[in-house]
């Protein structure tokens, strides 16, 4: 049911309404923020998802605008989280002026034959896209089982292992890691000092989270390779990395909406 709804959401169209602002609306608003009298926080025409879970621009700011009437205006208060990116204005309270312009409500398709024809991929009815889409969880799930189950054995393994690692080894690796996250940080335009603040931490936390990152890959690394060679398996050390890598990533990936509205 919930890949079908996401299907279903994917050819949902957003349809004009003249009505107060409910949740899961999609709104164009212009909005004012200040923070002790400094403004931090000034857009027009922001396309917004009325999203209850959402903690952006900061936690609570959907929920008021839910009942809001277009070209009316509302002034409300927030505390921000102790812990924002910003610590500028971390745990203070901002200051909030909202007008919503105008108020679209999500039309989903009927989920019937003429919705399976819209997909694509060949389905001529809804009941061969179910089956499909039942096939395809059930072959995730398989995989994310095979995938516990090696990231398992890795994991024993490394409890009675001892790996001892060249320190400039390691420290290769951390630059490598630097090296591309300058590179990501500079793809978004963004200064390095920008991405410290983002993230809230400084240059020395994250080089020693990057640090213990890195001993962890390499470790995983010597085990795989010690492992194919107990074994008598042919796996170069390139594709024993690619497949961390993949691992890393699987585990790192999630599923986040993103609103229009940027500190």
């Amino acid at each position: 049911k919930g890949r079908l709804e996401e299907l279903s959401k994917t050819s949902a169209s957003w349809e004009p309404v003249k009505r107060p602002v409910k949740l899961g609306d999609m709104v164009t608003i212009n909005v004012e923020g200040t923070v002790e009298g400094e403004t931090i926080l000034d857009q027009k025409d922001v396309v917004y998802i009325v999203n209850e879970e959402s903690a952006l621009p900061f936690p609570g700011f959907a929920q008021n605008l839910e009942g809001m009437e277009a070209s009316v205006q509302k002034k409300f208060s927030l505390k921000i989280s102790q812990d924002h990116a910003d610590a500028r204005i971390a745990g203070k309270e901002t200051s909030l002026q909202v007008i919503v312009d105008e108020v679209k409500e999500q039309n989903l398709p009927e989920l019937d034959d003429e919705f399976a024809k819209s997909v694509g991929d060949g389905y001529e009815s809804f009941a061969s896209l179910r089956e499909a889409i039942q096939k395809q969880l059930n072959d995730e799930a398989v995989e994310a089982e095979t995938t516990r189950f090696r990231e398992a054995a890795i994991e024993e393994v490394q409890k009675i292992s001892t790996v001892e690692l060249p320190p400039l080894l390691i420290e290769r690796e951390v630059e490598n890691m630097v090296d591309r996250r300058d590179r990501f940080a500079e793809r978004l335009n963004m200064t390095k000092e920008d991405y410290l603040r983002f993230t809230g931490k400084t240059e020395e936390e994250i080089q020693k989270e990057m640090r213990e990152q890195a001993i962890d890959r390499l470790g995983r690394s010597w085990v795989l390779v010690n492992l194919a060679e107990s074994e008598g398996l042919d796996v170069s050390v390139e594709e024993i990395d690619e497949k961390i890598q993949a691992l890393n990533a699987s585990d790192n990936d999630v599923s986040e909406s993103r609103q229009d509205i940027d500190l």
